[in-house]
């Protein structure tokens, strides 16, 4: 299972031929998802620019996307990590703890262009689908 960051989704939008987008063509559909906190974080960069061109794409990807809710063992895995994380110096922001949270939740694989940050997250299985 591949869980997609807010970064990936972006390029998608704005590339929609690039790598990422062949990638995730040679990926059964049923093995992709995102995070409601990835999803919030997309509709946010939509709604703060009200000429971003790549609207239409993004709304129509986010609409065939199965998006996940949070459950309790998020909530359960957050705070294991964030404890652990922060008593070493190395916690990252609000969101994107919840969204390591959320892919070690569902033993998800994040797909995401901030590698160096995620791949500190005990545990968190992590591929960058910006590199070539």
């Amino acid at each position: 299972m591949y869980l997609l960051d807010t970064n990936i989704i972006s390029d998608l939008a704005h590339n929609p031929s690039g790598q990422v987008a062949r990638k995730l063509s040679k990926i059964d559909p049923d093995e992709i998802f995102s995070s409601i906190i990835v999803a919030a974080e997309v509709w946010f960069g939509v709604e703060g620019n009200p000429s971003f061109r790549s609207r239409a794409r993004t709304e129509s990807f986010l609409e065939r996307l199965t998006i996940l809710g949070l459950e309790p063992e998020v909530a359960k895995v957050y705070g294991k990590v964030r404890a652990q994380m922060s008593a070493n110096g190395t916690a990252l922001g609000p969101n994107d703890m919840l969204i390591a949270a959320h892919a070690l939740s569902v033993d998800a694989t994040l797909v995401t262009g901030d590698e160096k940050a995620f791949s500190r997250v005990p545990g968190l299985k992590v591929e960058n689908w910006l590199q070539p």
